[in-house]
């Protein structure tokens, strides 16, 4: 009987070795994948700030180049629009 006590509580604690040790082994897996994707969180954020800041500065200088752009064909406007002036004025004065 003592025997069978004794084997017993060895079975037991042999049972309760291994589902601690299985508790303790599903926690450290949960603990580093947690730890991976909040590596792989940060870099994705870094990521996407850096992508932002390309695209406002691409923005940035598509929208300089069309404002120089309308500003050169404004400028070639108000020196047709005074050339066809100068010519009526000139045609006024010749006539």
């Amino acid at each position: 009987m003592m025997m069978n006590s004794i084997k017993y509580l060895e079975d037991e604690d042999k049972l309760m070795f291994e589902v601690s040790k299985n508790i303790l082994n599903f926690y450290w897996s949960l603990g580093d994948k947690y730890d991976k994707y909040w590596e792989k969180l940060k870099q994705t954020e870094m990521s996407y700030k850096l992508s932002l800041a390309k695209c406002g500065d691409d923005n940035d200088e598509i929208i300089h180049n069309e404002e120089q752009e309308l500003s050169k064909l404004i400028d070639e406007m108000k020196k047709a629009i005074h050339h066809v002036e100068l010519n009526e004025k000139l045609e006024k004065c010749f006539a």
